[in-house]
């Protein structure tokens, strides 16, 4: 849930969150990544970062973004460290076809000062989902 600003409350979601891997990290002096949300949907439950997920038929990785990023994306999924799918949609489903190690990547490319102009730049880096 959101923080609320109580110390004590907030301290231990972040904790417990920190500790389960229920997490990302994202530059956000390069973009917002207010609304950025990534599950496993399937088999009638939903899964966030850090879970251990049952393997099953039919689970999907979905990543969703609440509304466009100021610069273009490149959302990529990782299965046990290789490259698996590249998309530039706001919304991206990818079907798991096996079990593994799956994380996100989300790099987008703004236009920098010279001499680098314009160059792909991770974004946001999601912890694993584990799937056993």
């Amino acid at each position: 849930s959101e923080l609320t600003g109580d110390f004590k409350s907030d301290s231990h979601k972040i904790k417990s969150a920190l500790k389960k891997g229920h997490f990302y990290f994202s530059l956000d002096k390069m973009a917002d990544p207010t609304g950025f949300n990534v599950l496993i949907e399937g088999a009638g439950s939903n899964y966030i970062l850090g879970d251990n997920v049952p393997w099953s038929e039919n689970l999907n990785l979905s990543v969703k973004f609440a509304s466009k990023p100021l610069y273009p994306i490149d959302v990529m999924i990782f299965r046990n460290g290789e490259k698996v799918l590249s998309s530039n949609s706001l919304n991206t489903t990818y079907s798991l076809p096996e079990k593994g190690v799956y994380r996100v990547v989300v790099r987008i490319i703004p236009t920098l000062p010279p001499p680098d102009g314009k160059k792909w730049i991770p974004w946001i880096i999601t912890n694993p989902f584990y799937i056993n």
